[in-house]
């Protein structure tokens, strides 16, 4: 088995070549990675629309017999956490649904599961959310404001980091309780390996 990721992060690339990401027989976690650039490119030079594709024509000889409909349907299945994932707060806001309905079994209390403080292209956000009635094995977060930090830039990145470093030097308490960094403007979606309009 090969596996090959397609990310919009150029830095993947090289992350795929790190030791950590490397088990003991020498096996690597990822055989290859493409840009979201290179991917599309490959597609049209190859004259793919995966818009357009017949999911019973069969692959080729070389292919076994096998046929499209053979694979995963790579539009078929998605979260709207998945969706939201690549913008900066979308790491953030997938948490923190996951989180507030383990703890308290219900959806987080915002319009249509959308946590608005954690979105936009503000260099630094921050916001709280409330636990309240939480379920009785999590009785302990009972009355906790969980507090979070979103950043998208290094320039941002570094203001956040500043101020949690202040608090540690001044002996006070981490000022969040979870922090998401994006390094590319925007975050993940804003990558260099995404394609150019």
């Amino acid at each position: 088995v090969i596996s090959i990721s397609v990310m919009p992060c150029v830095a993947k690339k090289q992350e795929a070549s790190r030791e950590e990401f490397i088990d003991a027989n020498g096996v690597r976690e990822v055989d290859y990675v493409l840009t979201t650039r290179e991917f599309a490119e490959l597609m049209k030079l190859n004259g793919v629309d995966p818009t357009k594709t017949d999911p019973s024509i069969p692959l080729g000889d070389s292919h076994w017999g096998l046929t499209l409909g053979d694979f995963d349907d790579p539009f078929g299945q998605a979260s709207g956490a998945g969706l939201i994932f690549g913008a900066t707060g979308g790491v953030m806001e997938a948490a923190l649904r996951t989180a507030y309905e383990v703890v308290t079994g219900r959806p987080v209390p915002f319009a249509r599961l959308d946590i608005q403080p954690v979105r936009g292209m503000d260099g630094v956000k921050v916001a709280s959310v409330p636990l309240r009635d939480v379920l009785p094995e999590w009785g302990f977060l009972e009355g906790v404001d969980v507090k979070v930090a979103v950043a998208h830039g290094l320039t941002n990145a570094r203001k956040l980091c500043d101020e949690i470093q202040l608090a540690k030097e001044k002996n006070e308490p981490p000022p969040y309780h979870f922090v998401e960094v994006m390094c590319c403007p925007g975050g993940c979606l804003g990558g260099g390996g995404q394609p150019k309009p």
